[in-house]
């Protein structure tokens, strides 16, 4: 019985979850696990660290801008509640960057280098310093969902409103597919239209942080701004590598700030890029599960 249980502690297991609400069946699948593998063998890594968000807006509704963003919700308290069966910190696990929509992005950028140099001549390894004629970018259809996504078509009139006074190029409507289909098909539309925003903007849904649109926008060179999440996936910073937003009037004052000051864009912008391509890509996070620090909830 000794030799069978030193045998079993060879093996760690990994429970990965990446659902909106988190697996609710973790306390069950730990304790059977615990019970053959030992506590010290399970690892946890979830999208799902907070409890209670809900941020909700209304078309009609008169709202003060400066107000904070609605309810993030609260951090979890991952020690009392889910390390019952496990004595490794449960991790946050964001999504990473898509090697399709890499690939997109590598085919797009070939396709403005070539015609860029028919005009140009410009030929740069930087993706960040590409043409990009276009102000900011928000992709959305507003109302497209009044259940979950109120919040970014509150972001939609927000940035048409701006746009309007200040006569800005933007891109407020959706390229490509929702859902399924568009999580496992890259479109190339999409892809080549962030290459040639200076700024695109990201917002996460009414009632769960996490989506795939992060990483895209940062994978393609233009400096991103997001609503808070908690925490901000690993090695990223507020402006450092990316731009936090608290409220419509911060997210207005932000995007008119970095459109006049080119040099601080481009900066934040390059350092995004670098960051989630080295350290956000498939096999970086493999690594970092695997091998990596198990003691905190961002690993770091």
């Amino acid at each position: 019985e000794t030799e069978t249980k030193k045998e079993n502690h060879r093996f760690k297991m990994f429970i990965v979850d990446y659902h909106d609400s988190g697996y609710a069946r973790f306390s069950k699948c730990s304790l059977m696990l615990s019970s053959l593998l030992g506590k010290e063998n399970i690892y946890y890594a979830t999208r799902k660290t907070t409890n209670g968000r809900a941020i909700k807006y209304s078309a009609s509704e008169k709202k003060d801008e400066t107000e904070r963003i609605g309810r993030q919700g609260r951090l979890i308290d991952f020690k009392k509640d889910y390390m019952r069966h496990t004595e490794n910190h449960p991790r946050a696990l964001k999504y990473g960057v898509r090697s399709d929509i890499v690939h997109e992005i590598n085919n797009a950028k070939q396709l403005i280098l070539f015609e860029s140099n028919a005009t140009n001549n410009l030929a740069t390894d930087d993706i960040t310093l590409l043409p990009r004629p276009n102000d900011v970018a928000h992709f959305w259809n507003e109302g497209a969902d009044e259940q979950n996504g109120s919040f970014r078509s509150e972001i939609n009139r927000v940035i048409n409103g701006l746009s309007k006074n200040n006569s800005l190029a933007i891109q407020t409507s959706i390229l490509g597919s929702r859902g399924p289909f568009g999580r496992n098909n890259a479109n190339f539309v999409y892809v080549a239209k962030m290459l040639r925003m200076k700024i695109v903007v990201v917002c996460q849904r009414d009632f769960w942080e996490g989506h795939y649109r992060l990483m895209e926008a940062l994978a393609s060179g233009a400096m991103v701004m997001t609503d808070p999440m908690h925490p901000l996936p690993a090695y990223l910073e507020d402006e450092e590598s990316l731009v936090v937003y608290h409220s419509m009037a911060e997210l207005k004052d932000k995007i008119m700030y970095y459109l006049s000051h080119t040099k601080d864009r481009l900066k934040i912008a390059r350092l995004g890029y670098e960051i989630v391509m080295e350290y956000h890509q498939s096999a970086a996070y493999m690594e970092r599960l695997i091998f990596g620090n198990w003691s905190t909830l961002d690993g770091l």
